[in-house]
């Protein structure tokens, strides 16, 4: 799904397997050893992998999870929760050793979460469903977005305003966005037609959307978006360092980033032709991204969103999406 190459950049792909502990397969040196940080990657048959030392090795979470899982969040303060198909909610305090499932009260497919990290959490799926938690994922109440398209990702920029993302209407692809904790929600103007996968906020007030056929939008005030420079690829995920980068990946190991807040982008070189979903990247500038080779899952490193790299080795469950405290 993804692989990268660099002359100074330590980067490998690793397997996630069935179980235990398994540790990466690497040209040089591993991952991003000595980084406390915890990574947690969801996907295909509800499997959840996580890593405690930067991504040198990998555990299987303890789960009862069997759905494929399609998001996943942490309020960097030791809670995690994970979204998936038919209504499944999995919340870990652990790191993302131990899942407890949450109680949704319905069977929606649920394709994103995000929280404030101050207590509140989102999770958004079809038919335009939108669910909120006040215990870290363990009881939601339904909300109502008052759209009936799929909403396929989440985000907060952690002062009170939420924006959800998802499939056109066949006027444009469809931007949400709230700033009373998803009690109402208004509808943003986007310039452009097709399905968006991602969104991303660096906390600043700068908001970038991404989707098919290589749709970018951005925007300041969430209102008005327009667009950015864009590609043919599918894009499926994006993130920011909250420094200025932002990072996409998509459809035929495609990415891209830009550093002028998503007006202009520069093509990445990831090395591989397979599809990216979600990545992610830490307060130190290391960057994981997840996807799959057909129907295996694959991950990706790298230390400044650009150049990827690293030797594969497949598990048989695709993944989803990734995040790190």
């Amino acid at each position: 799904m993804k692989k990268k190459m660099s002359g100074f950049i330590t980067v490998v792909a690793l397997s996630l397997g069935l179980a235990g502990v398994f540790a990466a397969a690497v040209c040089c040196s591993p991952a991003f050893p000595g980084v406390p940080v915890h990574w947690v990657a969801v996907g295909g048959g509800g499997y959840i992998h996580h890593s405690e030392d930067g991504g040198v090795t990998w555990r299987d979470g303890t789960s009862t999870a069997t759905e494929n899982l399609y998001g996943v969040a942490t309020d960097g303060h030791g809670h995690w929760v994970a979204v998936g198909y038919n209504g499944s909610v999995f919340c870990s305090s652990d790191g993302g050793g131990h899942w407890t499932p949450g109680a949704l009260g319905a069977s929606t497919n649920l394709l994103g979460v995000a929280t404030d990290k101050q207590g509140y959490w989102m999770a958004v799926g079809f038919g335009g469903a939108v669910y909120y938690s006040i215990d870290n994922g363990l009881s939601w109440q339904s909300g109502n977005t008052g759209v009936s398209e799929n909403l396929w990702a989440v985000a907060t920029d952690g002062g009170g305003l939420w924006v959800a993302v998802g499939n056109d209407d066949a006027t444009s692809g469809m931007i949400l966005f709230s700033s009373d904790g998803g009690q109402t929600w208004d509808r943003g103007v986007n310039p452009l037609l097709g399905n968006l996968h991602g969104v991303a906020t660096d906390g600043n007030g700068n908001w970038v959307a991404v989707g098919d056929g290589g749709i970018v939008l951005h925007t300041a005030n969430t209102a008005a978006w327009a667009a950015g420079s864009n590609t043919s690829s599918d894009l499926y995920g994006v993130a920011t360092d909250g420094n200025g980068q932002w990072v996409a990946a998509g459809s035929d190991g495609h990415v891209r980033y830009s550093v002028n807040n998503g007006q202009t982008w520069q093509p990445g070189v990831s090395g591989t032709t397979d599809s990216l979903q979600g990545l992610a990247v830490d307060g130190a500038g290391n960057w994981i991204t997840v996807g799959d080779e057909g129907t295996n899952g694959i991950v990706l490193f790298s230390t400044d969103g650009r150049t990827w790299d690293g030797e594969t080795d497949l598990s048989p469950y695709f993944l989803l999406d990734i995040a790190c405290d």
